[in-house]
This record gives C-alpha cells, sequence and structure tokens, in this order.
C-alpha cells in the first residue's frame, strides 16, 4: 500500500505578520495616549468594535492553513478556515495535472484564495510553485506547494495508474 502525500501549508512571511500587527498595536497605543476625560467620553462599544477590527485578522492569519493530499483516489484540499470540510477532486474528473511556476500577482491577484483572470482559481499561501489541476469540466484549479519534487514523484505514480 502506497502512502499518501500530504501538506499543510500556513501564512509565515514576516512581513505579512508585521502589516497585520500595526493595526491592534496602534489602536491600543492610541488608547492609551488618550486622556481620562476622553476615554470616559468615548462610548465603550465603539473602542471595543475598533479593537476587534484591529485584532480579528490577526486571529483570521492565525487560524489559516492550506491543506492538500493526494491519494490513490485523487486529490484533496482545504483552505481553514473558509472551507468547512475537504474538496475531493476524484482522478476520474481531472483532464490533466501537473507542476507550475506561476506568478501569484499578476495571474491571480496575490496569495489566499483568489480567482485569475482566465486562470481559474488559486489557493496559496506562498512562493510560486503549484500543482496546476484541470478538470474535464474545464474548469481549473491551482494549489500552492513548497514540496514540488514530492508531488511529482507521488504524481508519477498515481495520476499514471489512475490513467493506465
Amino acid at each position: 500500500m502506497m502512502e499518501q502525500f500530504k501538506e499543510e501549508q500556513r501564512f509565515t512571511q514576516w512581513w505579512m505578520w508585521a502589516l497585520i500587527s500595526i493595526a491592534p498595536f496602534a489602536i491600543l497605543v492610541i488608547a492609551y495616549l488618550t486622556s481620562e476625560e476622553v476615554r470616559h467620553d468615548t462610548v465603550e462599544w465603539v473602542l471595543i468594535v475598533i479593537a476587534t477590527c484591529g485584532v480579528l485578522p490577526l486571529v483570521l492569519f492565525l487560524t489559516m492553513r492550506l491543506d492538500t493530499t493526494i491519494t490513490p483516489e485523487g486529490i484533496r484540499y482545504r483552505f481553514r478556515p473558509f472551507h468547512l470540510r475537504d474538496r475531493a477532486i476524484p482522478w476520474s474528473q481531472i483532464a490533466k495535472v501537473y507542476l507550475r511556476i506561476y506568478r501569484p500577482i499578476a495571474e491571480y491577484g496575490g496569495w489566499g484564495i483568489k480567482g485569475g483572470f482566465g486562470s481559474g482559481i488559486a489557493y496559496n499561501v506562498k512562493g510560486n510553485l503549484g500543482l496546476q489541476i484541470e478538470l474535464k469540466s474545464g474548469k481549473r484549479i491551482l494549489l500552492g506547494t513548497q514540496r514540488g519534487s514530492e508531488i511529482e514523484k507521488t504524481l508519477a505514480r498515481w495520476w499514471i495508474a489512475a490513467n493506465s
């Protein structure tokens, strides 16, 4: 029995975390520096809403994760927390599957869950290497990866076996 391929990716870019951290930090500094009179006159719920809007992106990015699994049955992926369960693509629905280098900003508008300009949809968290899946229906899905050589070996086994 062949093992399945599994990859879990998270947003780990330092610059992204720095940008996301600026808003909550700025809110805390402003709240600390305002006088007691201003804080008293400001409705507390407004401060809570503003603080929540600053912290929410941090919590969201902490929970975001792209899971990709390749098995003898097909390819499964899940972009947490947006997908409640895995999305499965059986080999029988796939017309072509291959590894490719892509341009995240030019082709899809960046990283995350992105719709491309005629390129289909991409699920990626970093880098420019992806597993391109072209379905028999014409739909195109790109799954970002950091482990290209392992995916190629897995595809060589199971894609060929599924199409024999």
